[in-house]
């Protein structure tokens, strides 16, 4: 069981929480019968749900591949460097990719129909391309970190929404945007803290919807009482705080019902806040997974690779970092309103990565760590459907899209190449599956 971490993920990891997965799932039972254990209780308008033992599927899932696009060799068009986004629609599927900074349309058979806009800073244009989304009219948006472009169906440029023009902090993370059940598209932007910012752990953000050349008004994701814990970087003459390596950070998620699913991963817990103001608190047993020396050598090491080697010695003295790794490490929300959660897992980092010398270009495509991961589904009522084993290679974190039983991932094999995977999630008693 393997998988590539590339340099760029290592980056990204020190941004934002992005979904490392790996390993193999085995067919799931079709015969098992429910042995979900659990507690519920209502306080107000605040209700918990303690998931004690079991599952409701009472076995396993797993997640069985229908389509994939993308090759090592051939045409432009199937070459990937790291998918950012994936939005299927009735007849067609959207990608963006946010190295090669790209976006494409594709039929549901994998064949390449056009490229979306191009790459520059004139109208039309993105300088990046960090998320894309197929609007309920039949219209394309491109995200580019700021502000979303607008295409028509057939890849011709319209209008700018959100900011017309680039300026400020451009952001490359999961979860820059999200898009309600009625079409309305949210923008992720950086509440600036006071005192100004300090670093990643002093972020604060909100959901603002795009509009026509503006953005409305902001809802701020939610808030808990707890600090990041951060460690000071100096690099010549500036000081920068940066999360803390595996300390926990909150994981949060805009809902298609314009709620949020959000926690703090210190124990694994977190809630799901509506509109309307009622409150889920969605407990789960859990055992805490130690840090490898491994993945914590890497951690500080892709540090090192962040700020491009200009303190290339950092002091770790007198830090606390922990021992164990947070509960879960992501939170996506499904379109059809369940909830998926990347509980941490055990990862063994291969030696040769160990080498503190290896610059980004070294680690690219190196295959560096090996394990199993997994995913946990939560119906919307935050009762515990059951979990998965995610396939080797498979990335469940930026760019998954998740519909039903419909299950799309970014892909990246043993030699590096890189795809997009349509998989079917089938739960154990699905008579369907032989």
């Amino acid at each position: 069981m393997r998988k590539t971490l590339s340099a760029r993920v290592l980056t990204l990891l020190l941004l934002a929480t992005v979904t490392i997965a790996c390993g193999g799932g085995e067919a799931a039972d079709t015969t098992p019968v429910s042995n979900w254990e659990h507690t519920t209780s209502t306080e107000g308008n605040v209700t918990t749900v303690n998931n004690t033992a079991g599952s409701k599927w009472g076995a396993d899932a797993r997640l069985v591949e229908e389509l994939s696009i993308g090759q090592m060799e051939g045409a432009d068009e199937y070459a990937f460097g790291m998918i950012s986004g994936i939005w299927p629609t009735e007849d067609r599927v959207y990608v963006s990719d946010a190295r090669l900074d790209v976006a494409r349309a594709y039929d549901l058979a994998g064949n390449f129909l056009f490229t979306i806009g191009a790459t520059g800073q004139g109208p039309g244009e993105y300088e990046s391309a960090v998320g894309v989304i197929g609007l309920p009219d039949g219209r394309i948006a491109v995200h580019d970190g700021q502000k979303l472009i607008i295409y028509g169906h057939d890849g011709e440029y319209e209008e700018a929404w959100g900011n017309a023009e680039n300026s400020g902090f451009r952001m490359m993370a999961p979860g820059m945007f999200a898009v309600s059940s009625n079409g309305d598209v949210f923008l992720r932007k950086v509440i600036m803290p006071v005192g100004g910012f300090r670093g990643m752990g002093s972020m604060k953000f909100e959901m603002r919807q795009a509009l026509p050349g503006d953005l409305g008004e902001g809802i701020a994701t939610p808030s808990f009482d707890y600090e990041q814990p951060t460690h000071q970087i100096t690099m010549g003459d500036n000081v920068a705080m940066m999360p803390l390596p595996f300390a926990p950070q909150v994981q949060s998620v805009m809902l298609p019902d314009g709620g949020f699913a959000a926690g703090v991963p210190a124990d694994y817990s977190f809630e799901i806040r509506r509109p309307d103001g009622t409150v889920t608190v969605v407990q789960k047993y859990w055992e805490p997974v130690p840090v490898n020396p491994g993945e914590l050598e890497m951690q500080m090491s892709g540090m090192r690779i962040v700020i491009n080697g200009s303190s290339p010695e950092i002091d770790w003295s007198g830090v606390d970092i922990p021992t164990t790794k947070p509960a879960y490490s992501g939170i996506a929300a499904a379109r059809d309103g369940r909830i998926f959660v990347q509980p941490s897992s055990e990862i063994t980092v291969n030696d040769e990565c160990m080498d503190p010398n290896l610059t980004n270009d070294d680690l690219s495509g190196m295959d560096c760590t090996s394990g199993t991961s997994y995913g946990d589904v939560f119906d919307g009522d935050g009762s515990f459907l059951g979990r998965f084993d995610v396939p080797d290679g498979a990335n469940f974190g930026w760019g998954s899209y998740i519909d039903g039983d419909a299950v799309w991932l970014s892909f990246e094999d043993d030699l590096g190449t890189v795809m997009v995977k349509r998989y079917r999630l089938v739960a154990p008693r699905d008579p369907s599956d032989s």
